[in-house]
């Protein structure tokens, strides 16, 4: 520095200068300096000299990073401002090695996590920036309250959710509450309790729930003809209209209908026992309580004045259900012996009439009760064929029956 070469030099004087050595690349370089004379007198002289490169620093960027990220975040890409030569590192950081890196919160896991961009220049100058980033845990979630299944018609039930302070959505979610009628028979049906907590991150759990058609009650509907008001052609008379007790031309007399457990025929009572209206047609509907569903049991009719009759075998009870008496003696339970019914001249299986003292059998107890009342009229127990008159036609049905030596059959 203020010299400008060459430079003479007068003979005894001298001269001093600087050199600024300035190497191309980054660290500390050695150099030789020649300093070269036209005097042949003098020599070359050769300097060693040390030069520091003057890195600049570069002004790095990373782009794409938020300052916080919930643990199931989906991936993100993130760049650096520059290209070749950089480098992201840090916890969840998988670099791509062209200035991009893909940042997963799950892989880096929760808490606070540095995430590093270096970047080396065609000098070899090295810039960094570090910036960091937060995962936030997801919070636990859970709700309380669902069962597995409803019936249609169970009222609304409440749900709780943990932490309180969430939403639920799904089939039949009024705000805290599931309706099961609202939701409507069907399923499995998905409710889902969502929350979300104070870093933003939401998290959800699901209850799968069925909404059953559940019956309040167990229908039975049993065709039988009655030996006594049948009057053929698939048709009875209409005793208790006849009589006025009934309002309704196609009621024929009532009839008991019961259920016996196969596992309970030493009890004194049925399991389950109904009183109920038979009509001209041989129809009758019963309605037992929905306990009697899905299980299997001996259907037995008791009539005032004909032989109690049994199923041949134990009937499944569902929802709904039909039995037919008339088609065939197999539908009726039998002692071996005696047919389980009569048989009408249209081939129609009728329920055996004369029983009147309902001791199981036809015999001459129940022609006493005829011969007592011959001449009665009304709604007795004497009147077999249900015209409404005690008489000679009733006494023919005791007559010829006892004399088959008839008793009922049970399966026990």
């Amino acid at each position: 520095n203020g010299i400008t070469l060459p430079v003479s030099i007068p003979s005894g004087n001298s001269i001093s200068f600087n050199i600024n050595f300035h190497p191309d690349y980054s660290g500390v370089k050695n150099a030789i300096v020649n300093i070269m004379s036209d005097d042949c007198d003098e020599p070359v002289y050769d300097f060693a000299v040390k030069g520091e490169f003057e890195c600049t620093p570069a002004a790095l960027v990373i782009n794409g990073l938020a300052p916080a990220y919930c643990m199931d975040a989906a991936t993100v890409i993130i760049t650096g401002n520059q290209s070749a030569g950089s480098i992201f590192s840090g916890n969840g950081i998988t670099d791509l090695g062209n200035g991009t890196a893909v940042f997963t919160a799950a892989v880096a896991g929760e808490g606070t996590h540095a995430i590093n961009y270096i970047y080396t220049d065609m000098y070899g100058c090295v810039s960094s920036i570090s910036q960091t980033v937060q995962v936030n845990s997801l919070p636990v979630v859970a709700f309380t309250g669902l069962s597995a299944s409803y019936c249609s018609s169970n009222g609304i039930v409440t749900l709780t959710g943990t932490p309180a302070g969430g939403v639920f959505s799904g089939p039949g979610i009024i705000g805290d509450s599931f309706d099961p009628a609202m939701a409507g028979i069907g399923g499995p049906y998905m409710v889902t309790y969502t929350y979300t907590n104070t870093s933003g991150c939401t998290s959800s759990q699901s209850q799968q729930v069925t909404v059953l058609y559940c019956p309040t009650y167990a229908a039975l509907d049993v065709k039988l003809m009655l030996q006594g008001p049948y009057r053929g052609e698939g048709t009875m008379a209409s005793t208790i209209y006849d009589l006025g007790i009934s309002t309704d031309p196609s009621e024929t007399d009532t009839v008991t209908i019961s259920l016996w457990s196969p596992l309970n025929l030493a009890a004194p009572l049925p399991d389950y026992s109904i009183n109920t209206i038979l009509h001209t047609d041989g129809m009758l509907h019963a309605e037992f309580p929905a306990s009697a569903i899905g299980t299997a049991y001996y259907i037995s009719v008791k009539h005032r004045n004909h032989i109690e009759t049994w199923s041949h075998d134990p009937v499944m009870i569902n929802a709904a259900n039909m039995y037919d008496f008339t088609t065939g003696f197999s539908m009726a339970y039998d002692d071996t012996v005696n047919p389980p019914m009569a048989r009408g001249a249209d081939n129609v299986c009728l329920l055996y009439a004369g029983d009147i003292n309902q001791d199981g059998g036809i015999d001459g107890l129940d022609m006493n009760v005829i011969d007592n009342e011959v001449g009665f009229y009304g709604y007795n127990l004497s009147d077999i064929n249900g015209d409404g008159g005690t008489d000679g036609l009733d006494m023919n049905f005791v007559d010829n029956n006892s004399q088959a030596g008839l008793f009922y059959a049970r399966p026990y």
